[in-house]
């Protein structure tokens, strides 16, 4: 079972984004953050395999958001939801430690795919 964090603003958008990853079946939801939370602290101590960030809609604090969860959880995959991908962003994003960043425009099936194939890549690294 793989125990995710959901790094979220929204409500509307936890809900959401638990919807979509409940629906996996080997996904479990350990905990679910406020993006203006103590990331590293509630990272550290829930030890996820998988951190899905929201961009939140203010990009700079997702970066941080990113580079916090990469160095609370070194070997965790960590998936970015965002509204904006921009060349010099997605490329700070994957430099803090991004597996993967998906549009938030993506289809709940196409986000599912892009976090069972990061999720598949870790295992295949461990």
């Amino acid at each position: 079972m793989t125990r995710a964090v959901i790094i979220a603003d929204s409500g509307a958008v936890q809900a959401e984004l638990t919807h979509t990853l409940l629906e996996a079946r080997d996904i479990e939801i350990v905990r679910h953050v406020s993006g203006r939370s103590d990331v590293t602290t509630i990272v550290e101590g829930f030890r996820p395999d998988l951190v899905i960030v929201d961009e939140m809609r203010w990009p700079p604090r997702a970066l941080t958001r990113v580079a916090e969860a990469r160095r609370a959880a070194p070997s965790a995959a960590i998936v970015v939801r965002a509204e904006r991908i921009e060349g010099d962003w997605l490329a700070q994003a994957l430099r803090d430690g991004a597996s993967a960043v998906i549009p938030a425009q993506a289809s709940a099936a196409t986000f599912r795919h892009v976090v069972a194939e990061v999720l598949t890549l870790l295992h295949a690294v461990a």
